[in-house]
Order: C-alpha cells, then structure tokens, then sequence
C-alpha cells in the first residue's frame, strides 16, 4: 500500500515541479522582452524628430499698439519740411487739439478702463443671473436675488459714473468721447 501511495504521488509532484519550472522560465523570458522593449522605445525615441515650434498668438511677441491720437517720432537723420517752417502763432488754433491736451487724454484712458469694467459687471450679472434662474426652486433663494439685485445697482453705478466721465471729456475736448473706442469683448 506504501508503494502505491508513493507511485501516485509522485506523477503528480513531478507534474507540479514541471509546471513551476515552466512559470519561472517563462516570467525570465518576460523580463527580457520588457528589457528590450525599454531599449527599442529609447531608442526610437532618439531616432524621431522633434516636432516643428507651433506659432500662435499666445507665443507672438505683443505689436506696437497704435492711437489714433499718437503722433509718429519724427525721423531725425533728415530734417523734415515741418521743422523748415515756423511754428505756428500762439492764438492760432491747433489741429488736433486732444493730442496736445494730456487731460484729454487721461480722461480718454480712463472712459475706456470704465468701460471694462462696465462690460466684465455685465457679464458677471447676466452669468449669475442664469445660475440663479436654472435653480428650480429659485423663488425661494432670497440670498440669490439680493446678490442679483446688489449687482444691478453696482452696474448702474458704473455706468452712471461712466457717463459723467464722457461728459466731462465733451465739456472739455466737444465731440472727443465718440471717438473712444468701446471696449473689446
């Protein structure tokens, strides 16, 4: 009886070794092949070309903005017929007047940075507006439109004050504040 439970065991303890030796040179052969799928990949790696810079105008340099109110610097290696010429009178009137008045300009600047702000609280109050209103239960939110409410009355403050500034600017410089230019979206 002893040698028949030897005889069975042992078939199946040949069988288990068998198949540990398999696994084990199996999980070897994986590990090359990793290895040399790294070096393939390193290596394609230097092999391929970097890819072309791509320009857009986030990476441009910014352009020289231009104003209509700006005057050109003058080229000075050869003298111009302007500076042949006298300068005009004192009494005589000046054809641009804005350029030559720095407050003219401010304002201008200003009228403009107001406008910014007019057209970001625009934004800004029709966005929460739509957050307050997709609320179903928005009857009830009476935070919600306090909030709105505030930023109606900020809004017509700005604008308001923005008013005041143009005509201001038309008090001095008649006809200068239509042409600023409305603030870009």
């Amino acid at each position: 009886m002893r040698y028949r439970v030897i005889a069975l065991t042992l078939p199946l303890a040949l069988s288990l070794s068998g198949l540990l030796a398999t696994q084990v040179a199996a999980q070897d052969s994986q590990d090359t092949s990793v290895a040399d799928a790294a070096r393939r990949a390193q290596e394609q790696k230097k092999i391929t070309p970097k890819p072309a810079k791509l320009i857009t105008n986030d990476n441009l340099p910014a352009a020289p903005k231009t104003d209509a109110t700006a005057t050109p610097a003058p080229d000075t290696s050869t003298p111009s017929a302007s500076e042949a010429t006298p300068a005009p009178a004192a009494g005589a009137a000046q054809p641009d007047n804005a350029a030559a008045n720095p407050d003219v300009a401010a304002l201008k600047r200003q009228i403009a940075d107001q406008q910014k702000e007019v057209d970001l609280l625009l934004r800004l109050h029709s966005l929460d507006q739509d957050a307050f209103l997709s609320n179903p239960d928005h009857a009830k939110d009476l935070q919600g439109k306090a909030k709105l409410e505030a930023q109606q009355e900020e809004l017509h403050a700005k604008v308001a004050a923005l008013a005041a500034v143009k005509a201001k600017l038309d008090s001095i410089a008649p006809g200068e504040s239509a042409k600023v230019a409305p603030a870009k979206p």
